[in-house]
């Protein structure tokens, strides 16, 4: 009977990156480790894992467990299948580099199956810089270029000569410059490490190209606005190099190409943009100048007030505190209290209120570089009721019935409460009769025109400080002195 095909596959990786940099004496070690049941158990060393080319580094192999086949890749191209002994064997690196040395060892002699294990680890040959980039090779006057040491491993100082007579010493693998004047430059990168030196050349075109830049109507728009980018320089006029291409990217996905040097744009969602402008130019190269532009949402005025009412009291202020839920890019606020008094720029205001009175109060906010403007009104917000005494007059208090015209039966009620606020003022007529007046209504009449007899007035009045009834109160008499039949 066949045994089942078993594959069973570890993995152990030791990488080790050398440290390049002066006054840096050790390594870094990081191992992965990732081993499943079974043997056999793949394993080396190496001596040295970094130096300079030629390096002669000794692999020594420490795998155990049962092995009939080794598999040798030393990452440089070359292989190795051989078993070898504790005792170790040599192989030369002749290029710089990260050479990644990986080591598998198989045991075969399994029925039907076999066992395999794999370990790496990684050699630094020397310094290496794959090459300079330049990343624009044509730009123009004071434009900046970035000059970039590609895959740097192993170098300790850089540098950077720049063909205009000025040049930087230090750690920076990436560099950025700019040049006063038009030519042709030939930048020279010198990088020194513990394995000598490498010198690389590269050059950049510096044209005499037209400045560059644009302004904005309004760095800070709300949405719905249009925000106008004007092209600042003399484009059109240098005849060396012309603009031949204007390409806008406003930032918000939205881009324009062509001979556009001013354009409207319109955000349709608020947020901070940064807004690229980019001209192509004739003979070459290109100049680009960045700036940002904020969009808002559109002004909202609103507020809250707490607390609104109180009864009136000479022994203390009323005090209200205000507070903004305005919406928008705000620039200022101005709280009208109703009572003559103001506030600026204030999002949360105490005010004190020291008169009896209904006051309508008023928020205007004004923002977006003070282009938009948005108000909120409150009407009779805030009530500071009088504590009332109350008063009344009637215009007469006598009826006869002998005279039948409406206007003659009807008595004028008026309230002289001196009071500023009041909800509500009621008399009761006395003949099952009632009237209510609500401000700024303060009289009403009633007329008598069914028996006679006495009839007791009640004056009434309502605030937030509670009810009260006029300690003073009116009888009005109605009599008959028509002829008897």
């Amino acid at each position: 009977m066949l045994r089942p095909r078993i594959v069973v596959l570890a993995l152990a990786a030791l990488i080790v990156v050398a440290c390049f940099t002066p006054g840096c004496d050790d390594l870094i070690t990081e191992t992965l480790e990732i081993t499943t049941a079974g043997n056999p158990t793949a394993e080396f060393t190496v001596t040295p894992d970094s130096g300079c080319v030629p390096l002669t580094v000794l692999f020594r192999d420490q795998s155990s467990g049962p092995i009939d086949e080794w598999y040798w890749d030393f990452g440089d191209g070359d292989t190795l299948t051989a078993f070898t002994d504790s005792g170790g064997f040599p192989h030369t690196y002749d290029s710089t580099g990260s050479f990644t040395v990986t080591l598998i060892v198989t045991d075969t002699d399994l029925e039907n199956a076999f066992s395999t294990r794999i370990y790496k680890r990684r050699v630094v040959v020397g310094q290496t810089i794959d090459s300079m980039r330049v990343l624009t090779d044509s730009v123009c006057q004071s434009d900046t270029v970035t000059f970039e040491a590609f895959n740097p491993a192993g170098v300790a100082v850089y540098n950077w000569r720049y063909g205009d007579g000025t040049q930087y010493t230090g750690d920076s693998a990436v560099k950025s410059h700019s040049y006063a004047n038009a030519g042709v430059y030939e930048v020279t990168l010198i990088a020194t490490g513990e394995c000598g030196t490498t010198t690389l050349t590269d050059s950049v075109t510096v044209l005499q190209c037209a400045m560059l830049g644009y302004t904005v109507d309004d760095y800070v728009r709300c949405i719905g606005d249009d925000s106008g980018f004007t092209f600042l320089a003399d484009a059109w006029s240098n005849s060396e190099h012309p603009v031949d291409t204007f390409f806008w990217n406003f930032g918000d996905g939205d881009i324009l190409e062509g001979m556009f040097p001013e354009v409207a744009h319109e955000y349709a969602a608020a947020g901070d943009y940064q807004v690229s402008l980019r001209t192509h130019l004739n003979g070459g190269g290109y100049s680009e100048y960045v700036d940002s532009v904020t969009a808002y949402n559109g002004l909202t005025a609103a507020f809250t007030a707490a607390p609104t009412q109180a009864c009136f009291s000479s022994s203390y202020q009323f005090q209200v505190l205000f507070e903004s839920g305005s919406t928008g890019k705000i620039d200022s606020l101005e709280w009208n209290f109703g009572d003559g008094t103001f506030a600026y720029n204030d999002s949360t205001p105490l005010h004190a209120y020291v008169t009896p009175g209904r006051y309508t109060v008023g928020l205007t906010i004004v923002g977006c570089a003070d282009a938009s403007e948005s108000f909120v009104s409150k009407t009779n917000l805030v009530v500071l009721a009088d504590v009332l005494s109350p008063a009344y007059s009637l215009s007469k208090d006598t009826i006869d019935l002998i005279d039948t015209t409406q206007d003659n039966r009807t008595i004028v009620f008026t309230d002289l409460t001196d009071a500023v606020v009041y909800d509500s003022i009621v008399f009761d007529f006395g003949d099952g009769e009632f009237g209510k007046m609500e401000p700024p209504t303060v009289a009403i009449g009633h007329a008598y025109d069914t028996v006679a007899g006495e009839f007791l007035v009640v004056h009434k009045i309502y605030n937030y400080c509670g009810e009260k009834i006029s300690a003073d109160t009116a009888t009005v008499t109605v009599i008959d002195t028509s002829p008897t039949k």
